[in-house]
């Protein structure tokens, strides 16, 4: 909302699901459960959102974050094949 930045240690990629079921569906947020950092997920229509806060993030997911970051890519995979993460 513009009230306050985003902190410098987060970042959110979004993703474009090529395959059919994920761009049918709908899946509420879900969250990890590692003790060093927050990651949350979820699945709108295709559109998959990974937001990530962490002391510990990977040059991949600050390269591929919409937010503290000006080039701002969207990637696209099949997100059937090539899950995020899985069920415990």
């Amino acid at each position: 909302m513009g009230e306050t930045p985003v902190p410098a240690k987060a970042a959110l990629q979004v993703i474009v699901c090529s395959d059919s079921l994920n761009r049918i569906s709908f899946f509420p947020p879900g969250e990890n459960q590692k003790h060093k950092d927050r990651t949350f997920l979820f699945v709108a229509r295709g559109m998959m959102f990974f937001f990530r806060v962490s002391n510990t993030l990977r040059d991949f997911e600050k390269r591929l974050s919409v937010v503290n970051n000006p080039n701002r890519w969207l990637t696209i995979r099949d997100c059937g094949n090539n899950p995020v993460w899985t069920g415990p």
